[in-house]
């Protein structure tokens, strides 16, 4: 059976898991989202269709939420979903809502929590818990496919824990106030310091497009929408990227050990 596994990625994290799927379904593809959206090649061409993304302040990325508006899923009969990172069940509520314009939601829907990579509030992992993190992914991933091989319908349900109800009540005020502002401005205050050498890695590896050199530094276009995928900064080889008015210089950097520059370029369309 034909399995098309749309990703999206810009640390290599979801790339990843979405390789690690391939090995273990059978007749699968993998298609970057961003890919698909520049060539308007909008129309899954499978039975069976998934969809791996991680998570942006608690929620389903913009850019994943407008492609899952946009993709034809009239030829698929099995869908699903897998995260990067933890989540709660609600965001997997998110896409049925968006699916639910076609009549579709998903089938399955599972969440697992990759190594770190959101600066403005967080460091990176340290050696030890990614290769945990890494080990634990793994071990999820034969029960994922099992799952997605036999199309049985599976959603893990939220842990009844104090945190999570305050979760709850306190989720839909932080994405009202990140979706308004698109992140606090985030995209408007990255910028290269002076340890930029002008390599112009930035400028290919950006999945909006939005950055180009000039001369021999980089800009970001305020014209251009960020898809806050962070790309740029994790795989800067001077670590020269910074977010102004956070500790992103001190934070550390990480991408995916076995997903390249050159895999995210391709994966840009």
């Amino acid at each position: 059976m034909k399995t098309q596994i749309y990703y999206f990625s810009g640390t290599g994290n979801s790339l990843h898991i979405a390789r690690q799927l391939k090995k273990r379904v059978p007749g699968s593809t993998l298609v970057s989202m961003v890919a698909a959206e520049r060539s308007g090649l909008l129309k899954a061409e499978a039975e069976r269709v998934g969809f791996v993304f991680p998570i942006h302040c608690l929620c389903v990325p913009l850019f994943v939420r407008a492609f899952l508006e946009k993709i034809d899923l009239s030829g698929a009969t099995y869908l699903f979903a897998v995260t990067s990172r933890e989540c709660s069940v609600k965001v997997f509520s998110r896409v049925d809502r968006v699916l639910s314009k076609q009549e579709r939601r998903l089938d399955a829907s599972f969440a697992v929590q990759m190594p770190e990579t959101y600066l403005p509030v967080f460091e990176v992992d340290t050696d030890e818990e990614i290769r945990r993190k890494e080990a634990a992914m793994l071990g999820e991933m034969d029960f994922i496919a099992s799952v997605v091989n036999g199309r049985k319908r599976y959603r893990k349900p939220d842990p009844k824990e104090f945190g999570m109800y305050l979760y709850y009540i306190m989720r839909p005020v932080m994405i009202f106030l990140y979706n308004r502002t698109r992140y606090f401005n985030l995209e408007n205050r990255f910028h290269a310091d002076a340890n930029c050498t002008g390599c112009g890695l930035c400028n290919d590896i950006c999945l909006s497009g939005r950055i180009r050199m000039s001369g021999d530094k980089p800009v970001w276009d305020k014209q251009t929408g960020c898809l806050f995928c962070f790309a740029c900064i994790h795989y800067c080889p001077a670590q020269a990227i910074q977010i102004r008015r956070s500790k992103s210089a001190a934070r550390g950097r990480y991408h995916h050990p076995e997903v390249s520059a050159g895999d995210l370029i391709h994966s840009g369309g």
